[in-house]
């Protein structure tokens, strides 16, 4: 009789476990189909765009308060200005810092504000203008820093 109750155990285990396994495939099946669609791919470019942004924003907001060269401190009346602020790749380090700035700001502040809107076709132009705001401010960045790393060679 015990061999009987072992085995009757076993049997209720090994259909607890199909029974869960069946569970699983099934919410795998549906996370596939849910997660496949343009709609999700539209989400994750969405919060892509709003990480990179953020990182980016926050880069170029240290590179503006840390300029290249440092700043005045003899105690002149031009204490507080930049050092090298009469040089060409200064103003381009500056202008290409600010431009990054403003651009990777512009699509995180758009696309939070816009993202509550219900419009399909408004949503997508939000995450395209976002996509050129970002690489446009990824390659400010760089020009940035490039004439960053010119004025302190």
């Amino acid at each position: 009789m015990a061999m009987h109750q072992f085995a009757k155990e076993e049997v209720e285990e090994m259909n607890k476990e199909a029974d869960h396994n069946k569970v699983a495939r099934e919410s795998e099946e549906i996370l596939k189909r849910n997660n496949s669609g343009p709609d999700s791919r539209r989400q994750i470019a969405m919060e892509s765009n709003l990480v990179v942004g953020a990182l980016v924003a926050t880069v170029t907001f240290t590179a503006g308060l840390t300029v290249p060269g440092g700043f005045m401190s003899n105690g002149s009346e031009d204490q507080g200005l930049a050092v090298l602020t009469n040089k060409a790749a200064f103003q381009a380090f500056t202008v290409f810092n600010t431009l990054a700035f403003v651009c990777s700001v512009f699509p995180v502040i758009h696309m939070f504000h816009n993202s509550l809107l219900l419009r399909h076709h408004i949503r997508l132009r939000c995450v395209r203008l976002a996509e050129a705001c970002t690489t446009f401010s990824i390659f400010a960045m760089v020009l940035a820093f490039c004439s960053g790393r010119k004025l302190v060679e």
